[in-house]
């Protein structure tokens, strides 16, 4: 692609320039880059030999919206903004976890440059893997040292989180209406699949937690607000990262909520009925988690759990209409492989809540 090649044109010379600054000299630039589109970047990588016997890949990201060009992206206004903005999150991230005190436990992806005239960031690559492949993977069917690895890292992502959210950011209302009319929004897509009684039920539940909440103003902290478990990294040697924040206030149960959720709502939960990993269990995952968290102060009056609550309740409504859009929006093939699923997904999702509202 002409667009591609004219790019590399202009990022390779200043790549070579910069390699003194961030590895120092005799390093230098090995085999041929390499170029990768996926849905919201392009990514661009190159291999540095640091020494004679270590290389170091690194990556340059220039994001892009839905069917923008490379030509487009490098030149956008509004990518120029976003890409701005992740370099100095990144930034940010490796400011917090790079700390002495934080960097046996946690690690950070080390900024290199941000291209402005290119939109690019750049920065090194990293041996990561998702929490959320950890969660798939075959031996946490049976109880054993699978979950307890998968249990310690959710830990270690609550203390992540909780250091991510250090320093208030204000207040605000626990349950805006902003909020309410999209769980408006989420349950009414949901509703032809529930009974009467069920339909009646929510309503009225989410009413009633739009009346207790709305009034009540609570300290804000900056969110990461896409805290997930692929999008939560384990490295080699065990630590945690996170990337790409989408650094909004609110409070800090939105962020607590959605992973929990993220876990219980995985898709091999959903198609096994919840049978892959037992309820019981999750509640532990959960604990660990909060335990990571709230550390000494997990048990007390420090977890809000009525926050929690309301927060999980409104994520597994979302979670619950995505799955009917995915279904709704599905190819003929793939849709009939959904209509044999979708009850079992349905009676799963009202368990869960059934089971959280009980």
């Amino acid at each position: 692609m002409k667009d591609v090649e004219d790019f590399f044109a202009q990022l390779t010379p200043k790549i070579q320039a910069d390699l003194s600054g961030w590895y120092g000299s005799n390093v230098k630039l090995v085999g041929e880059p390499t170029f990768q589109p996926r849905d919201w970047s392009y990514f661009f990588r190159y291999v540095v030999q640091v020494s004679g016997m270590e290389n170091q890949a690194i990556l340059v990201k220039v994001r892009h919206s839905e069917k923008m060009n490379l030509s487009q992206a490098a030149v956008s206004e509004k990518m120029g903004q976003e890409a701005r903005e992740e370099y100095e999150t990144l930034q940010r991230l490796q400011s917090l976890f790079g700390k002495e005190e934080n960097s046996s436990l946690f690690m950070a992806i080390r900024p290199l440059a941000l291209y402005e005239d290119l939109n690019a960031v750049v920065m090194e690559e990293a041996d990561l893997r998702t929490l959320r492949s950890f969660f798939r993977a075959p031996k946490m069917l049976i109880e054993g040292q699978a979950r307890q690895t998968f249990e310690s890292y959710l830990e270690l992502a609550g203390r992540w989180l909780r250091i991510f959210h250090d320093g208030r950011a204000g207040e605000g209302f626990v349950f805006e209406k902003a909020v309410y009319d999209n769980a408006r929004q989420n349950l009414d897509r949901i509703k032809p699949h529930l009974s009467k009684k069920d339909q009646i039920r929510l309503d009225e539940l989410l009413d009633k937690l739009y009346e207790m909440n709305s009034g009540k103003v609570v300290p804000y902290r900056i969110l990461h607000d896409d805290f997930n478990s692929a999008n939560i990294f384990v490295s080699r040697d065990g630590r945690i990262c996170s990337f790409d924040p989408h650094n909004r206030p609110g409070p800090v149960s939105i962020d607590l909520a959605k992973i929990i959720t993220d876990v219980e709502t995985d898709r091999i939960q959903l198609i096994t009925n919840g049978l892959w990993i037992p309820y019981a269990r999750l509640q532990r995952f959960h604990a660990s988690l909060l335990r990571g968290y709230f550390g000494s102060e997990f048990g007390s009056e420090a977890v809000n759990q009525p926050s929690l609550s309301l927060f999980r309740f409104l994520s597994l409504l979302e979670k619950w209409k995505d799955a009917e859009v995915r279904f709704e929006s599905s190819t003929r093939k793939r849709k009939f492989v959904y209509s044999l699923a979708m009850p079992r997904i349905r009676r799963y999702f009202l368990q869960l809540i059934h089971s959280l509202i009980s």
